[in-house]
């Protein structure tokens, strides 16, 4: 979680950065447009850069998510659903594909909640007979223990 924020602070701050830049190239008199569309390639590439970064952690979450759930992978290893990016040596699942797997662990931790819910219910339904249970239990000791006498 905290390094998302990290990469999320320093996109914004490389953009800010990036916007400052273009205001001095404005008010410099002699700026070319070469200049100013060297500075938005540069500003294009290294945002580009951070949005992999930011996709690849969050894929990478949803993947280990989806393996603490024990879920089915063999849907996620084609190409289409994987994408590389020049500028990262690392490969992540595609918005789609993330969303998908996003569905799956959704659908398992409802199934896991159902399951533990019943078994509450369960309990909280059989908890007024073990009391009385109980209840009985210790009558019949109070019973035998005042007729031993």
């Amino acid at each position: 979680m905290f390094e998302l924020r990290r990469v999320k602070r320093r996109k914004e701050k490389a953009a800010r950065e990036f916007r400052e830049d273009e205001e001095k190239l404005r008010n410099d008199k002699n700026a070319t447009s070469e200049q100013f569309g060297a500075l938005n390639a540069e500003e294009y590439d290294t945002l580009k850069g951070f949005d992999a970064v930011i996709e690849s952690i969050l894929s990478r979450r949803v993947l280990e998510e989806a393996r603490e759930l024990d879920i089915d992978l063999s849907d996620f290893q084609g190409d289409k659903v994987w994408q590389d990016h020049e500028l990262i040596d690392r490969r992540f699942l595609s918005s789609k594909a993330r969303a998908q797997l996003r569905k799956l662990v959704d659908e398992e931790k409802n199934r896991r909640f159902e399951i533990t819910t019943r078994w509450i219910k369960l309990i909280a339904m059989l908890a007024p007979v073990i009391g009385a249970a109980a209840g009985l239990v210790g009558a019949m000791i109070g019973w035998v223990a005042i007729h031993k006498k």
